[in-house]
């Protein structure tokens, strides 16, 4: 899912129902898969989650990571008070009927409507203003749709290195693929690679003519995502590339196993040839 974020370039929001939630999301961050400001709704509920208790939010919010923005969710007769956490804390809010149909006890909401103006007048006497709907934008990092020049919603495909080892092997692709006949190979393969030397990068195969190059084409047959280390890796055959996709090391939309199986068959027949 977060290489479809990539390869669409939609900004995520992360529901979060206790701290190891939070942990993963802190891990893929490191890894590359996002950018800030991130965006959580810490959903805590009397069971199975982290329960909406005043001090456990505050220990919960010890683990976001930094450049977050966020919002309590309390459900039920916990709805307002978590709001009226958010709003002191410095977070957001949600609310309505989703996850309440009361007023206050024994009286139901006439409309979500009235809940949130009641949100909104606790704002305003906690000196935490409502934002615009720009605001809003500027805050979230999303981009206004009419303003193409604006914020984008994610860093864009990164650009990538023109020197290194990820840089010559799709350089020497075209030489070590090309009339191959492997059978499975898609028509198209994008690779989005983070870390040194990674960015975007392609490999077109058509009745055994093979190109390559670095940027982005349009509805690739596989995209593939992964860090060079472990796709060199890979291609080196010092890691496995079964258990590169199993580990999440290397991830494939739709799991294009044959695909992928084929392009390094055909990459491993066109290395055996060139060394002969």
């Amino acid at each position: 899912i977060a290489m479809e974020f990539w390869r669409y370039q939609v900004r995520p929001e992360f529901e979060c129902f206790d701290t190891g939630h939070i942990g993963n999301i802190k891990r893929m961050i490191d890894e590359g898969y996002f950018e800030p400001p991130y965006f959580f709704q810490l959903v805590m509920l009397p069971r199975g989650t982290t329960p909406p208790r005043p001090g456990l939010l505050l220990e919960v919010l010890k683990e976001m990571p930094e450049h977050s923005q966020w919002m309590a969710v309390g459900v039920g007769k916990d709805q307002l008070p978590m709001n009226t956490m958010g709003i002191i804390l410095g977070g957001h809010v949600r609310t309505g009927f989703e996850d309440n149909f009361y007023y206050r006890r024994g009286e139901k909401a006439t409309s979500n409507a009235q809940m949130v103006e009641r949100v909104v007048r606790l704002c305003n006497d906690l000196n935490r203003p409502v934002a615009t709907a720009a605001e809003a934008r500027t805050i979230l990092g999303l981009r206004d749709a009419k303003d193409p020049a604006s914020l984008a919603y994610v860093r864009p495909f990164p650009t990538q290195s023109t020197t290194g080892p990820v840089a010559a092997f799709f350089a020497a692709v075209p030489g070590l693929l090309n009339g191959t006949t492997q059978p499975g190979l898609a028509p198209s393969y994008q690779f989005l690679l983070r870390g040194e030397g990674g960015g975007a990068w392609w490999i077109k195969h058509d009745n055994g003519a093979v190109t390559a190059g670095a940027g982005e084409i349009k509805n690739p047959g596989v995209f593939l995502t992964a860090s060079t280390a472990d796709l060199m890796g890979v291609l080196n055959g010092t890691i496995h590339p079964s258990g590169a996709v199993q580990s999440g090391k290397i991830v494939i939309n739709d799991l294009q196993w044959r695909a992928y199986g084929a392009l390094l068959q055909a990459i491993a027949a066109g290395k055996a040839k060139a060394a002969i």
